[in-house]
């Protein structure tokens, strides 16, 4: 459940939804909206808002979120001992488990992503692209906004966003462990 709403939390909308959650999503879900406010002051995702265009800058904490997963990704292996494809396939097989379980707002956000095995995508820049061409598609918004012409400008600084991403995750990684410590949440 925890892993549910941490992995859906941006589905559920407003406190009374959070609220009403069995209390397993509920923690997942403020786990989730704590990890988005503390990674939107890193360093790192200032620096890749700022070098989103203009025209695309309301797309730039989604662009920093997946560019993050891209980063992080990289360093997976030496994490968690595994693979990306087999962390993703571990997390995929739990989800899966809980699905039936999970409270509709969830579930609804979960199932494409794993429908479409969207946890590892942004493992490879052809990953990364495949989901900002995907979001773009998928925009409400009127015209082309062509989130994947964003990915040139941020592999060029690739080396300097890797060094500011190895403070700024650990910083994260410690901000996390303390709220599930002060929220008296499981370590994982």
């Amino acid at each position: 459940g925890q892993l549910a709403g941490a992995i859906g939390g941006d589905a559920v909308k407003g406190r009374a939804a959070v609220e009403a959650l069995p209390k397993p999503f509920r923690q997942g879900v403020l786990e989730h909206r704590f990890i988005d406010r503390v990674s939107g002051s890193l360093s790192i995702t200032k620096a890749i808002v700022g070098h989103v265009s203009p025209a695309r800058r309301r797309w730039g904490g989604i662009i920093a979120d997946l560019t993050m997963d891209y980063l992080i990704a990289y360093d997976v292996e030496k994490i968690t001992g595994r693979s990306v494809a087999d962390y993703c396939t571990n997390v995929e097989m739990t989800l899966q488990d809980s699905l039936e379980l999970t409270p509709e707002a969830l579930a609804g956000k979960l199932e494409p992503i794993l429908k479409y095995g969207l946890l590892g995508a942004c493992a490879t820049v052809e990953g990364l692209e495949e989901v900002l061409t995907r979001l773009s598609r998928r925009s409400k918004r009127a015209g082309d906004v062509r989130l994947q012409e964003e990915l040139p400008a941020l592999l060029a600084i690739e080396q300097e966003l890797r060094e500011m991403a190895l403070d700024d995750f650990a910083e994260l990684v410690y901000q996390v462990a303390e709220f599930r410590e002060v929220n008296d949440l499981p370590a994982d």
